[in-house]
């Protein structure tokens, strides 16, 4: 008896977990994991900013900085004056003559920010 009581005290007392505490131990894990996959796929967009229908283009693998601008649906009467690109707080112009011809159309990541100005 005393060892049947000294192995239940031990197993007591090295964490075992009832099954309605882990349960809640899984779900808090789940929800946790929802909240970090939605952060994530929130971030997953390119910001345009200037005369555009669509501020926010949702970011996927291989979207170029040309696509992006189609996304946009850019508004101006007239074409844009100059485009730059800010990535990590680094901003590139863009050669309007060498996007326009096919020539420069780099690819883009989540995150960057492209600005049209006119």
């Amino acid at each position: 008896m005393k060892i049947v009581l000294s192995l239940l005290l031990v197993a007591l007392l090295s964490g075992c977990v009832s099954k309605s505490k882990s349960q809640v131990q899984a779900y808090q894990a789940y929800i946790a994991g929802q909240r970090d996959a939605s952060s994530r796929a929130q971030n997953l967009t390119v910001t345009v900013v200037g005369n555009v229908k669509n501020p926010s283009v949702p970011w996927v693998e291989g979207l170029t900085l040309a696509q992006g601008l189609l996304s946009a649906e850019y508004q101006g009467a007239w074409d844009p004056r100059e485009i730059s690109v800010t990535r990590a707080g680094q901003t590139y112009k863009i050669n309007m003559k060498a996007l326009m011809t096919g020539g420069e159309n780099p690819l883009l990541q989540p995150g960057d920010i492209i600005t049209v100005k006119r």
